[in-house]
């Protein structure tokens, strides 16, 4: 008996999909991105340190999402592609590739490339 349960939780967890272990509450962690994203190159740590206190990450199971970040809320749709282990995020004005670096119950790496040519890498933990 006692292997049954242990064979049913490794299964469990084994099964545990990207798309399932993404839908939930992310906090931003660490971020890299240019400088140039930034009106004053000087203010990006204030920026990146304004990120990790507010940024927040929803993925809900029917495909929204939404990004809290200090100046609003963006909110938009999102799919998951296995082959190339991507995300597509879409929203009323813009469009997004994520390429999944590495997803875990305890960590997300993201690296982002919108449609104007904006390149960021992203590390996510959960919301607690």
């Amino acid at each position: 008996m006692r292997w049954a349960w242990i064979t049913l939780l490794c299964c469990s967890i084994g099964c545990a999909t990207p798309q399932k272990i993404l839908c939930g509450t992310w906090r931003l962690e660490d971020i890299e991105f240019d400088e140039k994203l930034v009106s004053d190159p000087s203010m990006k740590p204030e920026v990146v340190r304004q990120l990790k206190e507010s940024m927040r990450v929803v993925f809900t199971r029917d495909g929204k999402y939404a990004v809290k970040l200090p100046e609003g809320t963006e909110t938009g749709t999102w799919c998951y592609d296995k082959k190339s282990r991507t995300i597509i995020t879409r929203t009323s004005h813009s469009g997004a590739t994520t390429t999944l670096r590495s997803i875990t119950a305890h960590r997300l790496q993201l690296e982002v490339n919108d449609q104007n040519g904006i390149q960021m890498k992203m590390t996510l933990i959960p919301e607690k």
